[in-house]
């Protein structure tokens, strides 16, 4: 099987709408480290963190996208759940 998760839901108004990931996209990595599951969120977390552009590949329909991600300004930082933390604790 090959490591990765689905992408579930998309931000309408955040950077990765923006960067073009849709819901359904497959991430198999970030900045070329690799995502082994869902539980794999200390990745995410230093990505959002991140203050330059990181780049996501993806597999949709089939095929191996690479989508680069601006980083998160203000607002959009402010909405990036913690380690543990679900939308409802927000």
């Amino acid at each position: 099987s090959t490591d990765g998760w689905y992408v579930v839901a998309v931000a309408p108004d955040g950077a990765a709408a923006a960067a073009g990931i849709k819901e359904l996209d497959y991430l198999l990595s970030v900045d070329g480290r690799r995502v082994a599951d869902e539980d794999d969120q200390s990745i995410l977390e230093t990505a959002a963190a991140s203050e330059e552009v990181i780049v996501l590949s993806l597999l949709r329909d089939g095929r191996a996208k690479l989508i680069a991600v601006p980083p998160l300004t203000g607002d959009e930082a402010d909405e990036v759940p913690a380690e543990g933390e679900t939308e409802s604790d927000k």
